[in-house]
């Protein structure tokens, strides 16, 4: 009996370290939908700002300005990723995450600003989404990460040289209508594939950065040589900004109910919040800090959570800033389907030792809220180690607070982090080999993540991570002098990407807090980029699946194993016991016992060849037949070009969003309007591979 007692625990051990080697500790706050993810900006990281009809961005023109950014840094050519976006892609694979936040330019698909479309610049988004989606990687893709179209500028009656160069860009209301234009473009080109939209990303730096200080595009302030008004027109760029989220938004969720093949997505706005700490317990601190973030985040989130500013806003600012219309007011409450936070660092807030200005009479957004944040504690110790930029201290416990906070606030809504990272002291200065062994990164994702996981505990509902940066990139005022990515990008020898050390220990992490996902083997989606495309439901269910039949199948060995193993146990013991009697007489039970007829290490757990065990970690060259990548005869028609100059040619018609709210994704360039009725009569019940396998005609659907 001791013989199959033994193989019967043996199996049992075996098939708990399979179970093992795919579930995370029970004790883990991660779900198994949260999104692992790292993110992007297309002008950070596409480079080729002049290829392919690309028109020119703020960013473009600003960056060109002497003085503007370190070194004189543009994103002319960055990461080069317009034409390495497969190199990169392959990178995230092999990180192991679930998700890839990544930003449209808004210039680069309408060179003018307005339809119509580029071609060239669609086909290139549909080749990354298709590529992402092959790899089993969901896109998560922002709508406007800063790069306003150039052509959008309005140099009449410019009575200063910004005016002149740039216009009024978030200044003027029609540029919120341009923008609904543009999102509706993108929802009708890629959301049969794209699930998760974010419209805008931090309007709180583009606005109090490129209209409150001037040190980003277009370079407003009081005083600059660009012209502009501190006192009012952060408050007026944004509060454009917010109607034209509103209308988006609106337009996404018609879309969703009008167009068959669109995915039943979800849709938000990414803020950005430092945590405020009260310097002290005192009231005036404690008041000061919460202004702190009503000013910062509230300005934006209350007006999506709750239809209006800030009390705390309306006060102080007074007249200078907007009010929303009544159909305003309820089209911007409840436009949210998830919180998108950007979270870097903390400070000490307290209130101020001179007077507040008279309700209405600050001359910038930073006087209106009238607060001192300081990095030092009262006893004078520093908030958290510094990073390579001034305003980054490093404060995990921050992030816990920040979290709660917006939990409370905003009755608990699905958070997802979508930016969150660092940059290391002097890590520009450092040699290669120094560069990768970024302990002070890891160190920080460390921190970072376990109070993340702390909040989560607390019952903040955090949906997803993103880590900042896949890549070093162009960091906007501070060019390529500062580096957050996870990999290294050398900006002095073909742009060549290696791993650091945190790319590495995030694949780690990611791996040992994924309950029931596998990040061995990740398999090519073989639907990628078809018309009504996957949800992530039903990615998540075919893994599943997958893994349930891996892990039945190898229980079952293992059972067959012990089932054999134990016939044939029985059988030895019994001709050993006659051979043994024949030649020695019998033995005593106790000795029996004593000499076990199993070793418990001929039934290893361990799985492989030779002892080792068996990887299905690495990827071969990112061909189509490796990948799956989708054929040219793909709805899309595009995504087998591996180079700029081999994407589809061709013009986009002026009438591309039609009044049935198919537009896009229902027509080709040159289709007449009785054909685009009879394909909308059609669409009703076909899908949009089915409309391109039926036309020889090329266009956006191939």
């Amino acid at each position: 009996m001791r013989s199959m007692t033994n193989i019967v625990w043996t199996a049992a051990v075996a098939f708990a370290f399979l179970l093992g080697d795919v579930s995370a500790d029970s004790s883990a706050p991660y779900p198994s939908d949260f999104a692992w993810g790292a993110a992007t900006a297309a002008y950070q990281v596409e480079g080729a700002y002049n290829t392919d009809g690309r028109g020119m961005s703020i960013w473009d023109t600003f960056s060109h300005i002497p003085g503007k950014t370190a070194n004189g840094d543009t994103g002319d050519v960055a990461d080069d990723s317009y034409h390495r976006y497969e190199e990169d892609i392959k990178l995230a694979v092999e990180m192991g995450i679930t998700h890839y936040r990544m930003s449209i330019s808004w210039p680069r698909i309408m060179p003018n600003g307005k339809l119509p479309l580029n071609p060239k610049g669609v086909a290139f988004y549909n080749d990354v989404i298709n590529t992402l989606l092959a790899h089993n990687i969901e896109p998560f893709v922002t709508l406007y990460h800063w790069d306003l179209p150039q052509a959008l500028a309005n140099d009449s009656a410019g009575q200063s040289e910004g005016d002149k160069l740039f216009g009024k860009g978030w200044l003027e209301a029609s540029v919120a209508d341009d923008f609904v234009t543009y999102a509706e473009a993108c929802f009708l080109q890629f959301g049969d594939r794209v699930s998760n939209w974010l419209t805008f990303n931090e309007p709180l730096t583009f606005v109090n950065l490129g209209y409150g200080s001037g040190t980003h595009a277009p370079g407003r302030c009081s005083g600059c040589s660009l012209g502009g008004d501190s006192a009012t027109e952060p408050y007026i760029a944004a509060h454009n900004v917010l109607r034209a989220h509103g209308k988006a938004v609106a337009r996404y969720r018609q879309l969703k109910a009008m167009a068959p093949s669109m995915l039943d997505g979800k849709i938000g706005i990414t803020l950005n919040c430092d945590w405020g700490e009260p310097f002290t317990s005192s009231k005036d601190d404690e008041e000061a800090a919460t202004r702190f973030l009503e000013f910062q985040l509230a300005w934006y989130a209350d007006p999506v959570f709750f239809g209006t500013y800030p009390a705390s806003m309306v006060a102080a600012v007074g007249d200078r800033l907007p009010k929303f219309t009544a159909e305003e007011a309820a089209q911007l409450k409840g436009s949210w389907d998830f919180f998108g936070l950007n979270h870097y660092t903390s400070k000490y807030v307290k209130k101020p030792d001179y007077p507040a200005p008279l309700p209405g009479m600050g001359t910038s957004w930073y006087a209106d809220a009238h607060t001192t944040q300081t990095d030092t504690s009262i006893d004078g110790i520093l908030i958290g180690p510094l990073g390579d930029s001034s305003w980054l201290h490093v404060v995990p416990w921050g992030f816990r607070k920040m979290l709660n906070w917006v939990a409370e606030r905003y009755g608990n809504p699905g958070i997802y982090v979508t930016e969150n990272g660092c940059d290391v002291p002097n890590e520009s200065k450092m040699s290669l080999a120094e560069a990768l062994d970024d302990k002070f990164r890891v160190d920080f994702y460390r921190g970072y993540l376990s109070n993340m996981a702390e909040a989560m505990k607390d019952g903040v509902k955090v949906k997803g991570y993103f880590a900042w940066s896949l890549l070093d990139n162009f960091e906007w005022a501070d060019g390529y002098s500062k580096r957050f990515g996870l990999h290294y990008v050398d900006y002095s020898d073909n742009l060549k990407r290696y791993k650091k050390s945190s790319a590495k220990w995030y694949h780690d992490y990611i791996r040992a807090n994924s309950p029931g996902k596998s990040h061995k083997l990740r398999m090519a989606n073989p639907n990628a980029g078809k018309g009504g495309g996957e949800t992530a439901a039903r990615h998540r269910t075919l893994k599943a699946s997958i893994a349930s039949a891996v892990l039945g199948f190898m229980a079952a060995l293992v059972v067959v194993a012990a089932v054999m193993t134990g016939r044939a146990l029985v059988k030895y013991n019994h001709e050993h016991q006659q051979r043994h009697s024949h030649v020695s007489g019998s033995h005593s039970e106790d000795e029996e016992e004593d000499h076990p007829s199993v070793r418990s290490d001929l039934l290893s757990p361990r799985i492989g060849l030779g002892g080792k065990s068996v990887s299905f970690t690495s990827l071969g060259p990112m061909s189509s037949a490796a990948t799956g990548r989708p054929s040219r005869r793909s709805p899309r028609g595009v995504h087998s070009a591996t180079s700029a100059s081999s994407r589809m040619q061709g013009s986009v018609s002026m009438g591309v969003l039609a009044q049935d709210g198919r537009g896009l994704s229902s027509m080709g360039p040159s289709k007449s309007m009785g054909q685009l009725t009879h394909l909308s009569q059609r669409k009703s019940h076909t899908n949009l591979e089915d409309l391109a396998l039926q036309s020889s005609e090329p266009s956006l659907l191939g």
